[in-house]
């Protein structure tokens, strides 16, 4: 495979995926979705349209000083830096791969649903209402600042919330009306809900004592999955904004 430009940056699980032909028009399995374009080039943004999926033949022109994010099937960020002319090139089709294929699409869907949140990347690190103290800039630790849907990593689940002048109550409810209780003590901004929790359970109902609507969370199981496919997973359940900054954090990653 050609390397069409120098200045293209990968990462370690992608050697390129830009060369001047596709050399299997039959393996139809690399795709990439675009998250981020930087440049003040004419006509860039509507070339690279946030959310779109790259596919193998699709053709790439990127002008000098021109710069595109993308997300691959394994949750790997790449780079392109401009100037590139070339065609997405093909990989091998696997089980792993159509897999990592539908976690894109459930991407895709999410960043054009959420242009406000995927046109600014960096509101994503405050999970609260406007003007609210920002989060914890861990898109795995949400912050009770309103009723909503959240997601959590099974093996360590923790909440953290804006205000910790006040002792607060945590109620966590499973399938058939069993809760557990827990006191969140003034001044401790994080709280896990580990001994909450029941085993086999992943979807819950949450009441915080100062909220008076209620809230729901679910627990993943993250073992052998890539970022790609978490990112997914929180998009499908609701958990909107976590998902983008799971991805900002994935793009962080490679500056």
């Amino acid at each position: 495979m050609n390397i069409l430009c120098k200045s293209f940056i990968a990462s370690a699980a992608l050697a390129s995926i830009v060369a001047l032909s596709v050399s299997s028009a039959s393996a139809q399995t690399a795709e990439y979705i675009i998250f981020e374009v930087k440049g003040d080039a004419e006509g860039l943004s509507e070339k690279f349209v946030l959310g779109a999926v790259l596919k193998v033949g699709d053709r790439i022109d990127l002008p000098k000083g021109a710069e595109v994010r993308l997300l691959d099937k394994g949750g790997a960020v790449v780079v392109l830096s401009g100037p590139i002319a070339g065609t997405v090139t093909n990989e091998d089709e696997s089980e792993k791969a159509q897999k990592g294929s539908n976690a894109l699409h459930v991407i895709a869907k999410l960043m054009f649903g959420e242009k406000k949140l995927v046109n600014n990347l960096g509101a994503a690190r405050g999970l609260g209402k406007d003007g609210e103290e920002a989060g914890t800039g861990l898109p795995w630790v949400p912050v009770l600042s309103k009723p909503g849907t959240y997601c959590l990593p099974m093996e360590l689940p923790v909440f953290a919330r804006a205000h910790t002048s006040k002792k607060a109550k945590i109620t966590v409810v499973a399938t058939g009306g069993i809760f557990n209780e827990k006191d969140w003590n003034k001044n401790e901004k994080t709280i896990s809900i580990s001994e909450l929790v029941v085993k086999g359970t992943d979807s819950y109902t949450l009441l915080f004592s100062s909220q008076i609507k209620k809230s729901s969370f679910h627990l993943l199981d993250r073992t052998g999955l890539n970022t790609a496919e978490q990112i997914a997973w929180m998009a499908e359940r609701g958990c909107a904004k976590q998902a983008i900054q799971l991805l900002q954090e994935a793009s962080a990653g490679t500056k």
